[in-house]
């Protein structure tokens, strides 16, 4: 059992506090691998190694899977140089490589006879509704493979799906493709100031279910089961007390279901209150039929509304990840035509930022990473895997190379 830390010989000594920045598409510097790493303990949640970029990395940790068929297999986003663990996503049992599962190339497939579990195939693309009650019709346009009548995706809260996905921890030797989320550190300079003179901070996180944090593993919503990780806001909020000893003054106002215009609604009751140094505001994922001039005059004027009472502030807006692919236009509408309008809003604001989320999950689903394999209830909420790919990605655009810096060898 690989339970212990490890220590991983290496050139370079890889931590959050200088992860390494710059680099990416928009900078126009190639890029190479990053550096190697002391390898960190990953049979349970550490705020550290869920904050390892996954864009910077060569030790990816507790990347998620699910299988549905006996004999399925999954893209990982790098090829694996070596596997430390397969585990369960509770971290917990580990799998055996060659009896439960096999490596090939970059995919890991799950062996006929295995014990890590799955979904049948007609219990994942079902013929009648989910027994939660909630339709999700699969456009069967969308799929690799042919299925005959209506067919409907398993849906459910809780550990639903977190229950049968597993973790694997590896190591690589390539570089990721995508475009690096982008530091607009500059934006908050003010709020950084106040961090590196060691001035506690408020910040104020309003929007949907998935800012609320639903299906975290560490919330009620996600089944309060192991590994216990908290929603993303809480881990952003956790890293600027850790990284700079101040103490963070925390407000999760984000309401489930909620709309962007049902955010603008509720924004001076609910968010308008004690001033703050920062609101991070993510909407968007329930707006599948608003209009996108709606949406941006909801966003606006949330954001105008904040600035005006704090005008010593800042907003980050987030924007939003996408619901499954394989679902009708039901599910699946305007949220990825939302990203336009939230850059928009922050150009030529000197107080407003674009966090982008959505390019981010685009980007793994480009990859062939699949939706199962990060959701948490298979529609529009994320699990572990990608809740912290949030946090990364909004302290990247927040803190820049305080929290990364991309220094390629």
């Amino acid at each position: 059992m690989r339970r212990l830390l490890i220590l991983f010989l290496s050139a370079v000594v890889f931590c959050l506090t200088a992860c390494n920045a710059g680099g990416g598409k928009d900078s126009g510097q190639k890029k190479s691998l990053a550096p190697e790493g002391l390898l960190l303990a990953y049979n349970r949640y550490d705020l550290e190694v869920y904050l390892r970029p996954l864009w910077y990395t060569r030790e990816v940790y507790n990347e998620t899977v699910l299988f549905v068929g006996e004999e399925d297999e999954a893209p990982l986003l790098y090829k694996p140089a070596q596997i430390l663990s397969v585990t369960d996503y509770g971290l917990e049992t580990e799998y055996v490589e060659g009896v439960d599962y096999a490596i090939e190339g970059n995919k890991i497939k799950r062996l006929l006879g295995s014990a890590i579990p799955f979904f049948a195939v007609e219990e994942y693309y079902r013929t009648t509704v989910s027994p939660s009650g909630v339709s999700i019709p699969v456009d069967k346009d969308k799929l690799s493979f042919p299925l005959t009548g209506d067919r409907y995706l398993l849906h459910g809260e809780s550990d639903t799906f977190t229950s049968r996905q597993i973790a694997i921890c590896y190591t690589h030797n390539e570089e990721y493709k995508g475009e690096i989320p982008a530091d607009k550190s500059q934006t908050f300079a003010a709020f950084n100031q106040k961090l590196q003179q060691g001035s506690n901070v408020s910040i104020v996180f309003y929007g949907d279910s998935i800012t609320r944090g639903s299906n975290s593993s560490g919330t009620s919503s996600g089944g309060m089961v192991k590994p216990y990780a908290p929603e993303w806001p809480v881990m952003v909020s956790s890293y600027i007390e850790e990284r700079y000893g101040v103490e963070v003054t925390y407000q999760n106002k984000a309401v489930g279901g909620y709309r962007a215009g049902q955010g603008e609604a509720a924004f001076e009751s609910t968010v308008l209150g004690k001033p703050a140094d920062l609101l991070v505001l993510g909407f968007g994922m329930n707006d599948r039929t608003t209009t996108v001039p709606s949406y941006k005059s909801s966003i606006l004027a949330m954001t105008d509304a904040f600035l005006e009472q704090n005008p010593a502030g800042a907003v980050l807006l987030i924007s939003t990840m996408l619901p499954n692919p394989e679902s009708t236009s039901l599910w699946y509408g305007n949220q990825e035509h939302f990203l336009p309008a939230l850059l928009e809003i922050s150009e030529g604001n000197t107080a407003v930022a674009v966090a982008d989320m959505t390019t981010m999950h685009k980007q793994l689903l480009e990859t062939g990473k699949r939706y199962r394999d990060m959701t948490g209830n298979n529609i529009n909420h994320p699990n572990d895997f990608l809740s912290r790919l949030y946090a990364q990605v909004a302290l990247k655009a927040l803190l820049g190379a305080d929290f990364c810096e991309e220094i390629y060898a």
